[in-house]
C-alpha cells in the first residue's frame, strides 16, 4: 500500500510490490500469485483468510510504503492462513538509491524464516543510476495504468522507457521491458509506425542476447514478435523457454496459449490457460484468458465449456468486443440462435465495424497457421454463419 498520500507515488509503491514479488518466485517451491490479482486488493481492506481461500495460497505478505524525500520506509508482515497468525514481520528505512537491493534481502530473509531454499539471485549489472530507474518504474506502472491496458498508457510506458534507456543505454531491465511494450502496442494494432517498432524491438533484444540477458520478459518478447511474424513454431520454442524459466509468470503461461491456439493446437492451449488462470484468478487480465479459454473450447467444438469461459469474460469486461462474437459464436455452434443474436448484438454496439466474419478475425493477434484456420471454419465461423453473419 502507498501510504505517501500522494497518488503520484503509486508507481513507486507498485514498482516496490512487484520487485518483492518478482524475488519470492526464487524460493523453492513457492506459488506466487500475479501482480495483476495482487493489485486488484491494492487500496482497500481485505481479510487475510478469505484472500487465501479464493487464491489457493497459504501465506499472504501485506507492506506498506512511504517515501519521504529520498528515503524509504518500507513494512511486511506475513500471516499464515492456516493458523492466523504472525509468522514474520520486518521494517526497513533505506536510501532511494538503495532499493534495487532490497527485494533480494526480503525474499532472502522471508525464505530464512519459513526454512526454504532460495535460489541464487541473478548477478548483479552496472547501475543505472537513479533516474533511469525512476523513469522505468513510471514506465511499467502505465502498462497497468488503473488496472486498464490502452494505447495511451502503451504510448506512455514507450516514452518513459525510451528515456530510461537514453539515460543508461546499458539497463537491461528497460531495454527489455521497452522490447515488450513495442510488441504488445504490435499485438494489440497500437503502433503508428508498425515497421519500424517491429525493427526497433528486435534491435533491443538482439542486443540483450549479446549481452548474455536471458529472461522470461525478453523470452516473451521475442516470442510474440515471432508469432506476429508468422513463425509460430520459432515462437512456440521462445514461449516455453520463458514459461522454463519462470514458472509463476503470467505473460509466458498466456502468450505460449495464444500462439498454441493459432498454431491450431488448442488441446496443448488449455493446460496453460488454466496455469495462467491459477496465477491470475482476479485480475484485470483474467477476462483476457478466460476468452481465450473459451475461444481454445471452441476449436474443439467444446460449446458448452466455451460458453461458459466466454461469459465470465464478459462478466470481467463487458466492454470486450472480441469475447462477445466468440460467445455468439459458440451459442451459434450450439443451435442456440436468439441467445447468438443477442450476443452478436452486444459485439456490435461495440464495435459497429463488425459486419463479417472476416472482421470478427481481426480480434486476432497474429495469423493462424493451416490447422486453425481448418478447426475456426469448421466451429467459430461455422457458428456465426448459422446467426447469419457474411464472410466478407
Amino acid at each position: 500500500a502507498n501510504m505517501s498520500g500522494d497518488r503520484q507515488q503509486q508507481y513507486f509503491s507498485d514498482a516496490v510490490t512487484e520487485e518483492v514479488a518478482a524475488e519470492l518466485t526464487r524460493i523453492d517451491r513457492a506459488f506466487v500469485i500475479d501482480r495483476d490479482t495482487a493489485f486488484s486488493l491494492r487500496g482497500r481492506p481485505f481479510d487475510p483468510r478469505q484472500v487465501g481461500k479464493q487464491f489457493s495460497v497459504r501465506y499472504v505478505l501485506e507492506g506498506s510504503v512511504w517515501r519521504i524525500g529520498d528515503y524509504l520506509r518500507i513494512t511486511l508482515l506475513l500471516i499464515d492462513n492456516e493458523t492466523q497468525l504472525d509468522v514474520w514481520s520486518e521494517f526497513y528505512q533505506v536510501p532511494r538509491d538503495l532499493l534495487p537491493r532490497l527485494p533480494n534481502t526480503v525474499a532472502t530473509r522471508l525464505a530464512q524464516s519459513l526454512r526454504l531454499g532460495i535460489a541464487p539471485a541473478p548477478a548483479d549489472r552496472p547501475d543505472p543510476g537513479a533516474t533511469a530507474v525512476d523513469l522505468f518504474r513510471r514506465g511499467r506502472a502505465e502498462t497497468i495504468a488503473e488496472g486498464v491496458q490502452t494505447r495511451e498508457s502503451y504510448r506512455a510506458a514507450r516514452d518513459l522507457l525510451e528515456r530510461a534507456v537514453r539515460e543508461s543505454p546499458d539497463f537491461a531491465a528497460a531495454q527489455t521491458w521497452l522490447a515488450r511494450v513495442l510488441a504488445a502496442m504490435l499485438a494489440n494494432g497500437w503502433s503508428d509506425a508498425p515497421d519500424a517498432d517491429a525493427v526497433r524491438a528486435q534491435s533491443l533484444l538482439d542486443a540483450l542476447q549479446r549481452a548474455g540477458v536471458d529472461s522470461v520478459d525478453r523470452r516473451v518478447a521475442q516470442g510474440i514478435l515471432r508469432r506476429l511474424q508468422g513463425r509460430l513454431d520459432d515462437a512456440i520454442k521462445e514461449l516455453e523457454l520463458a514459461v522454463a524459466l519462470g514458472r509463476n509468470d503470467l505473460s509466458g503461461n498466456f502468450e505460449l496459449a495464444a500462439t498454441l491456439v493459432l498454431a491450431g493446437r488448442p488441446q496443448d492451449a488449455i493446460p496453460r490457460l488454466q496455469a495462467a488462470l491459477r496465477l491470475n484468478p482476479a485480475g484485470t487480465f483474467a477476462a483476457l484468458q478466460h476468452r481465450e479459454l473459451g475461444r481454445a473450447q471452441a476449436l474443439l467444438g467444446r460449446a458448452d465449456e466455451a460458453i461458459a469461459a466466454l461469459k465470465r469474460a464478459r462478466a470481467l469486461d463487458d466492454d470486450s468486443w472480441s469475447a462477445a462474437v466468440d460467445l455468439a459464436a459458440a451459442f451459434g455452434m450450439r443451435g442456440d440462435i436468439d441467445d447468438g443474436k443477442a450476443a452478436l448484438a452486444a459485439a456490435r454496439r461495440i464495435n459497429p465495424a463488425l459486419t463479417s466474419i472476416a472482421v470478427a478475425r481481426a480480434s486476432e493477434s497474429g495469423s493462424g497457421g493451416p490447422r486453425y484456420i481448418e478447426l475456426r471454419q469448421a466451429t467459430l465461423d461455422a457458428g456465426l454463419r448459422k446467426l447469419g453473419v457474411e464472410e466478407r
